[in-house]
């Protein structure tokens, strides 16, 4: 019987990624442990050696990104991604195929325009923790995450182009909020113009009437004829 696959987070601040020059430290709120790593500099890599399964990297994009993903050195696989603009966390920006247990190496190379690194997911049988005796030689090994983030007490499986649960309570809040302002716009243009309704109703009952031409000239032929 097969082994269940549990998930292990890996921060970008992690010691055991290794770093090319060119990176330097960021982070938001909406981000896992409010922590990014990231780089404008061409050809700018990081490095990961893992033991697992599979492996996933997950990031934010406020611009274009061009990026490749290669492990143990086979055929790179591209990541493209163009927000329009937006920025946008939480986007799976590789995920390798499912591979035999071994130790690995995960090399992510950023090709043009900017890479903001989050985290990644390793996937593993559930007692490598347990047969693995080289734990303290540098290599990330999955297990139960303590971290609370995005794969936490759940198998980790998000989509390309996963917007965080903290951007869709943001978008939420904002439609809701843009919904009462335009109600509130409405009834004020409805009291505006319910204003000036009753206004020239109360001019039009109050206005003086001029004579009429035509009686004035009656009773002046009646005055001449007596």
């Amino acid at each position: 019987m097969a082994n269940p696959a549990s998930t292990h987070i890996i921060d970008d601040s992690d010691p055991r990624i290794q770093y090319s020059v060119g990176w330097r430290r960021g982070g938001r709120d909406d981000e896992f442990n409010t922590t990014t790593t990231l780089t404008s500099t061409h050809q700018a890599s990081f490095t990961l050696k893992f033991a697992g399964t599979a492996i996933s990297v997950f990031g934010t994009a406020d611009s274009p990104n061009n990026s490749t993903f290669e492990v143990d050195g086979a055929s790179a696989s591209q990541c493209t991604v163009d927000t329009k603009g937006k920025r946008i966390p939480g986007i799976l920006f590789y995920e390798s195929p499912t591979l035999p247990l071994a130790e690995r190496t995960l090399v992510g190379t950023n090709v043009d325009k900017k890479v903001i690194l989050d985290y990644l997911v390793i996937t593993s049988p559930s007692d490598i923790l347990a047969t693995s005796t080289s734990t303290a030689s540098g290599v990330a090994f999955a297990g139960t995450s303590s971290s609370s983030g995005p794969c936490a007490a759940r198998p980790c499986t998000p989509k390309e182009g996963n917007i965080s649960a903290t951007n869709r309570n943001f978008i939420i809040v904002g439609c809701v909020l843009a919904a009462v302002a335009l109600a509130g716009l409405i009834w004020v243009l409805w009291s505006i113009w319910r204003a000036a309704r009753a206004a020239r109703g109360s001019e039009e009952r109050g206005a003086i009437r001029p004579y009429s031409v035509a009686c004035s000239s009656s009773n002046i032929r009646e005055k001449r004829s007596r």
